[in-house]
């Protein structure tokens, strides 16, 4: 069965797999990363910033395309907006996201 935003509800052996994924993953970051550091600063997302769509269109993003050179692509919102903190996120990991106030400074300096 499919709902008004698209998704497909999940069998129980794909819950139970995703389950299975989630808690290896929890254990990966615990055991490996977060050893070492009380916190990991990453990216939330691998784009730069753009406008805020409230229709969650896809939007363009500036893809590598080797030898130094981009080529621009529709990417899905949730994909270009979220990917990078989703598997700590998923992972059971706190999550603390910061939202830039002001651009400040000559070199764009970033205030939070």
């Amino acid at each position: 069965d499919t709902d008004p935003l698209g998704l497909t509800a999940l069998t129980t052996s794909q819950l139970a797999t995703a389950e299975r994924v989630r808690d290896e993953t929890r254990q990966y970051i615990e055991q490996t990363i977060l050893q070492d550091f009380d916190a990991w600063i990453v990216p939330v997302s691998g784009a730069l910033a753009f406008k805020h769509n409230l229709n969650h269109d896809s939007i363009p993003v500036q893809i590598d395309n080797g030898g130094g050179t981009s080529i621009e692509e529709k990417v899905n919102y949730w994909k270009a907006t979220i990917s990078y903190c989703t598997p700590i996120s998923v992972a059971g990991s706190p999550v603390v996201t910061l939202s830039p106030i002001e651009w400040c400074g000559e070199n764009q300096n970033l205030a939070v």
